[in-house]
């Protein structure tokens, strides 16, 4: 192991007594450095602030964080299909409709609303460590309340904590690894793990209703617990990720404005006013309203209207999302291949559109008596899911590089935020929809969603060419 690696772990391992090990530095220019091979110690508002290398080549530590990002990005996999799976069981249980559990997905919209807002505020008062934590904590207070499968008003309301607690994580995340190297990697094993994590979700739930009689409070407990180490983990292994050190970021990255809390305002009004942010937005709205819309619904949509038992619907939710993890792990290290992450996403962007018509084709006009219709739903879905994937680590990696990096946080935050309340609000229009009419529409509504998004993606150069972005 090289020296500089031993030197950091045995100061994560130990603490603040092996900080005069680390090889220190007073050049803040150095910073940003990707070159960086070893810790770097600054001294700031008569502070120490460590820096750590922004290649996990080179740091032990980094590996660890990236890693507890995985694992969080995990937990948001199946936190976002737990509803979605457990809405036959749910009806039964509070003896309700569908469109009244779907009322979930408005509650965590203004979670994620909160978030978009917060966001940069919660950065610059407690750190990245303080980010990480809250949101890890906001989604244990939700699956522990459910645990108890307490009156549904309560069951539904507790999940305004889960939208913020996802939307906190998502942007934070996003902004941090998307400033490392091998970024485009990285990001797409990020939202690979959430393909992972909604992989596991159908079936594992579905197995667990079935060995504990639908009673869903054993889910929950899973969550609670895995939530529970998820704050433990992330207030260890993000202990230098204090505010001091976001503020000392913040300025190296070109803000030198003595001020930080009063440049966040500034900043937030400057990115809710600017067009490149704003579309940016409403693609990922869109895109993530279409990913969320499929997994939350294709179980019912297979029971009802294809007549398939849960089991059997659960895998084909699963292979999507098998499908869904492939792209984003594998595409991401495609990328680098095209002139640069907008014209790679211009064309995963419309060959999702054209597999998933030709999945609504197929599965609108045959019938699920057909001998393969199981095989080619699963071939279909699998397809759709591999060029879905990367749309969204590789579109937050775009409009990164557009944008100036003293605006990546706010930017990001309200993006990542505003665009991940699709994830709430359209798949309630969806079963709103689907109840008023028939779930035979689902694909219809899907096909509708990414046609938006990809018509969106095309129009982006026209929007933000006042950019010095080469598309």
């Amino acid at each position: 192991m090289p020296k500089s690696q031993e030197f950091e772990l045995e100061d994560f391992l130990i603490g603040d007594e092996a900080t005069n090990s680390i090889p220190t530095s007073q050049d803040q220019d150095q910073q940003g450095d990707d070159h960086q091979t070893t810790v770097k110690t600054v001294n700031y508002q008569g502070q120490q602030i460590k820096i750590l290398p922004k290649d996990w080549r080179h740091s032990n530590l980094l590996k660890f964080q990236i890693l507890i990002c995985f694992c969080c990005m995990v937990i948001v996999g199946i936190n976002d299909q737990t509803v979605g799976t457990l809405i036959p069981t749910l009806t039964h249980h509070y003896n309700t409709e569908q469109t009244t559990i779907s009322t979930v997905f408005a509650l965590q919209f203004l979670g994620y609303a909160t978030s978009a807002l917060s966001n940069e505020h919660l950065h610059v008062k407690f750190g990245r460590r303080g980010v990480m934590i809250l949101s890890n904590a906001f989604l244990l207070i939700t699956y522990l309340v459910n645990s108890f499968k307490p009156p549904i008003f309560i069951y539904i309301g507790i999940y305004y904590f889960a939208g913020l607690g996802v939307g906190l994580l998502d942007s934070c995340m996003t902004v941090w690894l998307s400033s490392l190297v091998d970024h485009n990697e990285i990001m797409g094993l990020l939202h690979g793990f959430y393909g992972i994590g909604s992989v596991f979700a159908p079936p594992y739930i579905s197995h667990l209703l079935k060995w504990f009689n639908s009673d869903f409070k054993y889910h929950y407990i899973t969550l609670s617990v895995v939530s529970s180490l998820g704050v433990i983990a992330c207030s260890i292994l993000f202990k230098n990720e204090s505010k001091l050190k976001y503020e000392y970021d913040h300025k190296i990255a070109g803000n030198h404005d003595d001020d930080v809390e009063q440049d966040h305002g500034s900043n937030l009004k400057k990115v809710l006013k600017m067009p490149t942010v704003l579309i940016f937005s409403a693609y990922l709205f869109l895109y993530i309203g279409a990913e969320v819309s499929i997994g939350s619904w294709l179980l019912s949509y297979l029971m009802k209207i294809k007549n398939l038992d849960q089991i059997q619907s659960s895998y084909i939710v699963s292979w999507f999302w098998i499908g869904l993890t492939i792209g984003r792990i594998l595409l991401g290290f495609v990328t680098k291949y095209f002139k640069n992450e907008y014209r790679a996403n211009l064309y995963y962007a419309s060959l999702s559109l054209i597999c998933y018509l030709i999945y609504s084709l197929f599965t609108l006009s045959i019938s699920s008596e057909y001998k393969h219709f199981t095989i080619w739903t699963n071939i279909l879905v699998i397809i759709c899911g591999i060029f879905i994937g990367p749309l969204f680590p590789t579109g937050s990696i775009t409009l990164m590089k557009i944008l100036p990096s003293n605006l990546h946080v706010s930017s990001v935050g309200i993006m990542t935020s505003l665009g991940g309340s699709g994830a709430a609000i359209l798949p309630f229009f969806v079963g709103i929809l689907t109840h008023a009419t028939s779930l035979e529409i689902l694909p219809i509504l899907i096909s509708l969603m990414i046609i938006g998004y990809v018509m969106i993606w095309w129009f982006i150069p026209k929007v933000c060419h006042m950019h010095n972005y080469d598309f």
